[in-house]
Formats: C-alpha cells, sequence, structure tokens
C-alpha cells in the first residue's frame, strides 16, 4: 500500500500534536530523555528530536533499528512504500516548528535499540516522557495487539519520572482496555480525535513507587 503526501502532512501534524501533549517546551535542547518503545514505521521519534529532545526508542525488528533502514527512507529507495509519507511528515515538522520559531534539525538525537518493549532495558523512573503507537491494522500479524499495548504501556510507565506524560495513539475501541491496564501507575489525563478510527490518549505517572522491572 503506498501513501499519499497529503495523508503524511496529517499523520505529521498529529504527531506533533503528540509531541506537544508531553508539556515538555520545544527548544533547542531540552535536556529532556523522551522513550518510544516501538519505533515501527512512526515519526513520532523524529518529532521529538525535532523538538530538541534526547529520544531513546527502539523496535524487536533488527531492519527498523539498522542505518540501512534509515538511508532506505531519507532517499526513497524504501521497498515498503513508506518513504514518501516519512519525507512528507519530516518536511511539515519542521515546518511546523519553524512557525513557532524553533530552527532545528537534530535527528541525530535519536538513539536506536533492538528490543522488546514489553522489557525495556531502562531504569526506573529515568525517562521525562514517552510516545507510543502500539502495532495495529492489518500488517500486524501479533494474535492479540491489545494485549501487546497494555503490557508494554505498563512497562513503559516503569521507566517514567513521577510527573511525566506517556501519550499514545491507538484505536478508538481500545480506549477503554487501555486506561484499564495503566489505572494503577498512571492518571488518565484526556482522550482527543486523531482521525476517522484513532484517539490520542494522554496519562501522567503517579506519584508513587514504580513497580520494579523482571
Amino acid at each position: 500500500m503506498m501513501y499519499s503526501p497529503t495523508r503524511g502532512v496529517t499523520a505529521s501534524k498529529i504527531t506533533m500534536l503528540m509531541v506537544n501533549l508531553l508539556g515538555i517546551p520545544i527548544k533547542a535542547r531540552s535536556g529532556k530523555r523522551i522513550v518510544v518503545p516501538v519505533l515501527g514505521f512512526n515519526n513520532e521519534a523524529y518529532a521529538a528530536a525535532l523538538a530538541g529532545h534526547q529520544v531513546i526508542g527502539g523496535d524487536i525488528m533488527k531492519w527498523v533499528t539498522t542505518g540501512k533502514h534509515r538511508s532506505e527512507l531519507y532517499t526513497g529507495k524504501s521497498k515498503l512504500g513508506l518513504s514518501r509519507v516519512f519525507r512528507a511528515m519530516l518536511i511539515e515538522s519542521k515546518r511546523l516548528l519553524r512557525r513557532r520559531g524553533v530552527k532545528i534539525n537534530r535527528l541525530e538525537n535519536v538513539l536506536y535499540n533492538r528490543w522488546d518493549a514489553r522489557h525495556l532495558p531502562l531504569r526506573n523512573q529515568s525517562m521525562d516522557g514517552a510516545l507510543f503507537d502500539p502495532p495495529h491494522g492489518k500488517y500486524f500479524k501479533e494474535e492479540h495487539p491489545i494485549a501487546l499495548a497494555r503490557d508494554t504501556l505498563l512497562e513503559t510507565s516503569r521507566t517514567l519520572r513521577p510527573g511525566s506524560a506517556v501519550v499514545l495513539r491507538v484505536p478508538k475501541e481500545w480506549e477503554e482496555s487501555i486506561r484499564e491496564a495503566g489505572r494503577e501507575t498512571l492518571k488518565h489525563i484526556g482522550t482527543f480525535p486523531a482521525g476517522k478510527s484513532l484517539v490520542l490518549m494522554k496519562f501522567k505517572r503517579r506519584f508513587r513507587r514504580a513497580r520494579q522491572a523482571v
């Protein structure tokens, strides 16, 4: 399936909204550490880097975290047909930031890791925020995608400092299940529309001790 630049621009605005919902001021070097537990085909890591944050991202698929994959996205040689939407999102992200007076290009601020998002190799309460777009849809073959999203959200919450935010984009029908999953360690702040079938959900880390990593 090929994505059009128009759809990419719309997706970019939603992605920038996710970054803004973190509540962290955008500046050239914010010094804030943002975790993106599932890189996939998404643009959250790049948008957060453009906003001046240090991004720690990863994925269980090796090809997502290799230089070859990122090079193909930039040059338009990706066999997945995603390079057009990536470039459109990147251009739109820069444009939106310039309108806010932020002139930066800091994609080198993204650190790539290969990991299972349900078992992040990160210390408790070491991150200042999280952006999360769990895998779903016809390209994702996991038998229980909601369970994977819930487990990843709980693991991500372990890494967050008290008071920091996690913003995720999920199908509308997942909303209640996701809200219930984070009830113990996360406070639900709000849900916002993100297209016909998706919503953005914002949570904040409660001020209590995080569960220990297993």
